[in-house]
């Protein structure tokens, strides 16, 4: 939410979440893939991040998901 339009970062936070994710749920091969693809990653997200409604989606998902660990 606080990247706002700035695509680059929300695609950062994009893929921190992930990560966190990740390591939350103690999945090391997931966390590995993840490390091994973040920079196609970011390049797909980028791309992405630019259609309207992507951001704004993906953080619904995004507040799901994080409600559901909690």
């Amino acid at each position: 939410r606080e990247a706002g339009d700035d695509v680059p970062a929300f695609v950062e936070a994009d893929i921190a979440f992930h990560l966190e994710t990740a390591n939350i749920a103690g999945n090391s091969v997931l966390s590995d893939i993840l490390h091994s693809i973040r920079a196609l990653l970011q390049v797909w997200m980028e791309r992405a991040g630019g259609v309207e409604g992507t951001v704004s989606g993906t953080l619904k998902e995004h507040a799901e998901i994080l409600a559901a660990i909690r």
